[in-house]
């Protein structure tokens, strides 16, 4: 699913979308929350749990790319992982998954599989 997302927004530029998910854990729609810069990404608090409140989710998977085609994280997705991650408990949500995908490669990293999350 998330291949499919950055085929459709194939440029040099880090794009990041939010998953929302309801109380079973099945989909519910995937806005796009931010487009960047080739290196930076600004994504706002609210940008990522207002809506998530308006459709009535109960989780969350965050996802964006690196167009360097290297998924590792760098310090500001840790950070902004970890702010998402307090916002989301505040407001009874789960974030389940950070998913960082490098452009043009099968490379990607989950922050959940590597306890950054």
């Amino acid at each position: 699913m998330a291949r499919d997302f950055l085929r459709a927004a194939d440029d040099d530029k880090e794009h990041f979308w939010v998953i929302f998910l309801n109380a079973q854990n099945h989909y519910l729609m995937h806005p796009l929350a931010s487009t960047g810069t080739q290196s930076a990404s600004l994504v706002h608090p609210r940008e990522v749990l207002g809506p998530a409140l308006r459709v009535g989710a109960a989780a969350l998977i965050l996802l964006h790319n690196h167009p360097s085609g290297d998924p590792t994280p760098s310090r500001e997705d840790l950070r902004l992982t970890q702010q998402r991650v307090e916002g989301s408990e505040l407001l009874d949500l789960r974030l389940h998954d950070h998913i960082i995908i490098g452009n043009g490669t099968e490379r990607w990293v989950s922050l959940a599989q590597t306890r950054a999350l």
